[in-house]
């Protein structure tokens, strides 16, 4: 019996989805021939085999203040260019589409009467019972909802809040690892610019290794050491790092409280998934702030770093998750 071609569909908009889909390839081609298509242009992860299509998809942009910029999303994306790309990728070569909330993939498969399987964050925030802030954000519901919508899948979270939901894929290397506590806190807030941060950070009684886009090579200056983004010498920083301050994404924050590493996290501003994640994280003991100021983040990391270690460890989830796709699409083909 011939094995089913898989075209698995990433958003790469930043480092998670890719991250998450590296560290599933290995279970996935046990049973499935696997090719890639990345969408997005932020990510510095490098997939385990080159992808066979890129496109550029539609990518929010930030201010240097850490919060969604709508002019400069307006200003960078192209409807056109995404209506060409729904027509452009080769689904159609494919006996289905993985979908890692990915907005061309999606519409191109339904399109061309291609079947999805979703694997997303995403999915398991809309979940009814999953954390919900309380802010008004229609727009960012509306964009979580309708950007990369499938009807069969699997969604990842924190905890399980429903039936549907997994616990977080966490790297290999992160499951065979143990974390010791070292002097220095690891900052990754790739929505602030680089003075931004150094200005508040400078101030802090700690020390500090950030990572930041904007960075080409390692320098060093005043309590802060610079460094470009490097997967693999942030994940050795990591697990020697005394906290973690970052965004409230997904795949980070899973690792941070899978290895008990203390953390205090910052939602982007006009991004609903954070400030969902943000909420989730909040009712589990993590330190959550909005605003990346010298009192508030000073009184947080204070605490975290002082605190008990909220640690929540869910083991290995890969062989789950290659196994539902495997069972959703022998019932397809039955």
């Amino acid at each position: 019996m011939n094995r089913p071609k898989v075209l698995y569909a990433i958003q790469g908009t930043g480092n998670g989805h890719v991250s998450r889909a590296r560290t599933l390839y290995p279970s996935l081609i046990k049973y499935f021939d696997v090719d890639f298509a990345l969408v997005g242009k932020n990510s510095e992860v490098e997939l385990p085999v080159p992808p066979v299509w890129t496109g550029r998809g539609i990518t929010m942009e930030y201010s240097k203040s850490g919060s969604v910029s709508i002019l400069k999303t307006l200003r960078s994306n192209s409807l056109t260019v995404f209506k060409r790309e729904i027509e452009e990728m080769p689904v159609e070569q494919y006996d289905f589409i993985i979908n890692d909330f990915e907005s061309v993939s999606i519409r191109s498969a339904k399109k061309k009467r291609v079947p999805v399987f979703g694997l997303s964050h995403q999915a398991a925030v809309l979940a009814e019972n999953a954390p919900k802030p309380t802010l008004f954000m229609p727009f960012g519901k509306w964009v979580l909802r309708w950007y990369a919508p499938f009807s069969e899948g699997l969604g990842f979270h924190f905890q399980r809040f429903d039936q549907h939901i997994l616990p977080p894929v966490i790297r290999e290397d992160v499951l065979l690892s143990n974390h010791r506590v070292g002097d220095k806190v690891i900052v990754y807030l790739p929505a602030f610019g680089a003075k931004k941060l150094k200005r508040v950070l400078s101030a802090m009684p700690y020390r500090f290794i950030v990572f930041h886009k904007s960075v080409k090579s390692d320098f060093s200056e005043q309590n802060l050491e610079w460094k470009p983004i490097n997967a693999e010498k942030f994940s050795t920083e990591l697990l020697r790092s005394k906290g973690v301050l970052c965004a409230s994404g997904f795949e980070l924050p899973a690792e941070c409280l899978h290895l008990g590493i203390s953390l205090v996290t910052i939602p982007i501003k006009g991004q609903y998934e954070q400030h969902c994640n943000a909420e989730a994280l909040r009712q589990m003991g993590v330190h959550v702030i909005y605003k990346l100021n010298k009192t508030q983040l000073l009184l947080a990391l204070h605490e975290a770093l002082g605190g008990r270690r909220i640690e929540q460890g869910k083991g290995d989830v890969r062989p789950e998750v290659a196994e539902a796709i495997k069972t959703w699409w022998e019932g397809m083909r039955n």
